[in-house]
């Protein structure tokens, strides 16, 4: 079973709620995502080298707080069957654009150090 074949029966019947685990089980093995790698590159890019031990637990608490609210307003709204077939709809576009994000700070932290 694929994941296409999954979101098409999502479309047109009862879907399981939580549609990202379908999508990382179904996957063939040694493809999951790797989105903590990608987070850390993000943060190493963007703040300094030089910051002290308060200021680094301010950004994880902030950051923690951040993916608290963002997942549980995610979690809410995809509970819906409209943003969830909205969502599937555009899955591909915003994978595509996350990517480019992705590696234009992946080439910068590479071309700065």
């Amino acid at each position: 079973m694929t994941f296409e074949h999954l979101r098409r029966h999502c479309q047109s019947g009862p879907c399981p709620s939580d549609i990202h685990s379908i999508d990382v089980a179904v996957r063939p093995q040694g493809r999951y995502r790797r989105r903590s790698r990608s987070g850390a590159a993000v943060l190493v890019v963007i703040f300094p080298k030089e910051m002290t031990l308060i200021e680094n637990a301010v950004v994880v608490l902030n950051h923690l707080l951040v993916e608290i609210c963002f997942y549980t307003a995610v979690a809410f709204a995809m509970s819906t069957a409209a943003a969830r077939n909205t969502y599937l709809k555009a899955k591909v576009y915003i994978d595509r654009i996350a990517s480019v994000v992705l590696s234009a700070l992946g080439l910068r932290l590479l071309l700065s150090r």
